[in-house]
């Protein structure tokens, strides 16, 4: 085995636990990962793997397109209560190797303390699923920590913003698998991390909840694109626990809502395709108040890109067909409120739904059609999800709708089954008994503008909140999410 001195390469200490090297500055930083020990493994052949122990005596931000150590980390890392900033994009040229993050691997004896790691970013090519040679895993602190005797320590990952479609990956703040490691009083605070398939988690995407100590782990992670065997938890993707860990990690799904294609009804009457609206028409929605076809401004269309989803094929007895994405909400007659139509939806079979439909004189009335068939299928095509103001509904292929995601935000009150009307005494009783929001009040909970508290019906969510139908929390993370738009 050639030794490679590696004293030279940083400004003092000779790499031991009681004399670590020091780094001062990026290039210091970027040493580590230009130098290495070749290290003979029988099962493994000769690997890059660093056993050195080091020091930040700075804060380090990676310039430019940071890539994944190349190596197998077993030394130790005192950040020195330090941050490190960096990014990574991960592209066709990547997927050969299967761990991203600041390090790649971490095993055996190694040990990371008192770093922060500060708006950090890794982003795959979000235009369509990349394969990796290996099932991928993805986290800030490193892709994969696999039985580190030191442990994780006090590392606080703030601001993380991952955005990952690599095929089945594990997708974590901290790590994206992590074995066999104790992870003490580490924290990941704001951000978002988002995957497309495989596993996801607060801090780990697959791993041993009974490892984590303490911390914290308040982020948004969203999954996209679920299928059967995809995990997803607060703290590690396998678990629904959070052990010791405080905090509150939101979990926002899939909202893809409608496919390309879909016919929206504008308020003329004419139906045109959902990918051509520009944002700026009026849509024939239903107001439940009045018990009446209406016309409202879209508030905005969320759009995501041409790629492979999960379609949900809907079919109804006059010949309708809709394809939902993830989720789309219908108004059913035999429950009388919207129900969401999601990869479940064959539950409805037989249910009885709203439609757009004309009398002999040519008036708009609404006629009742079944739900006679589910299919679901992979399709390569675009997405979209229209919002208008105040109703939040519209017509798709003819079918009274619901944007998905937004459960919570609908279905407030009581409706009178004929007349697809709020009840009004009920309606009165519900808000004598819990109130109704101001907009300060409102604002207080949810900093959002008063053209969202009034899009959205701000008012009416005190008795949303009452009834349990939504949280703080799940408004906030709603809002964080179409902040872009309002």
């Amino acid at each position: 085995m050639r030794e490679l001195n590696f004293k030279n390469r940083f400004s003092g200490g000779n790499g031991t636990k009681s004399d670590p090297y020091l780094i001062n500055d990026e290039q210091q930083f970027r040493n580590i990962g230009l130098t290495y020990q070749p290290f003979y493994r029988p099962y493994e052949g000769n690997v890059n793997l660093i056993a050195s122990h080091f020091k930040l005596t700075n804060d380090i931000v990676l310039h430019g397109d940071w890539a994944p150590f190349p190596y197998e980390f077993i030394g130790s890392l005192d950040g020195g209560g330090h941050f490190v900033s960096y990014s990574i994009t991960i592209d066709e040229s990547d997927t050969s190797e299967h761990c991203f993050g600041l390090f790649s691997r971490v095993s055996n004896v190694a040990m990371i303390k008192n770093l922060k790691l500060l708006n950090c970013s890794i982003t795959s090519d979000i235009g369509r699923e990349l394969t990796c040679r290996y099932d991928p895993d993805v986290g800030i602190l490193a892709g994969s920590i696999y039985q580190a005797a030191g442990g994780i320590s006090d590392i606080v990952i703030e601001n993380p913003a991952i955005n990952c479609n690599l095929k089945n990956a594990s997708v974590g703040g901290i790590a994206g698998y992590l074995c066999g490691t104790r992870v003490n009083n580490c924290k990941v605070i704001g951000g978002s991390i988002t995957s497309y398939s495989g596993s996801l988690g607060g801090m780990a995407g697959f791993g041993d909840i009974g490892y984590f100590n303490g911390g914290e782990c308040n982020t948004t992670i969203t999954k996209n694109n679920y299928s059967d065997g995809d995990l997803v938890g607060p703290i590690v993707g396998n678990s629904q626990e959070r052990s010791s860990v405080g905090g509150t990690t939101t979990i926002l799904d899939d909202n893809k809502c409608l496919a390309a294609g879909t016919l929206i009804t504008l308020a003329d009457g004419r139906r045109v395709p959902v990918e051509t609206l520009t944002g700026g028409e009026m849509l024939l929605v239903w107001n439940l108040n009045t018990g009446a076809f209406d016309t409202a401004p879209i508030l905005f269309i969320d759009r995501d890109p041409e790629k492979t989803y999960q379609v949900i094929d809907l079919s109804f007895s006059d010949g309708t067909s809709v394809e939902v994405i993830y989720e789309h909400g219908f108004w059913n007659y035999n429950l009388n409120r919207y129900v969401y139509l999601d990869k479940n939806a064959s539950q409805y079979l037989g249910h009885w739904f709203n439609k757009q439909g004309t009398d002999g004189d040519g008036n708009l009335i609404s006629v009742r059609v079944q739900l006679t068939g589910v299919e679901i299928h992979n399709k390569i095509t675009a997405a979209y999800s229209p919002v208008t103001f105040g109703h939040l509904s519209y017509y798709a292929n003819g079918m009274l709708s619901m944007p998905g995601g937004i459960g919570g935000l609908f279905n407030l009150f009581d409706t009178d089954a004929e007349t697809m009307r709020y009840d009004v005494e009920a309606m009165r009783a519900d808000i004598a008994e819990y109130g109704l929001f101001t907009y300060d009040e409102f604002c207080e909970l949810v900093p959002v503008s008063e053209l969202a508290f009034e899009a959205f019906n701000g008012r009416y969510l005190k008795v949303a909140i009452g009834k349990g139908l939504i949280d703080v929390d799940s408004l906030n993370a709603l809002a964080v999410r179409y902040v872009e738009y309002l």
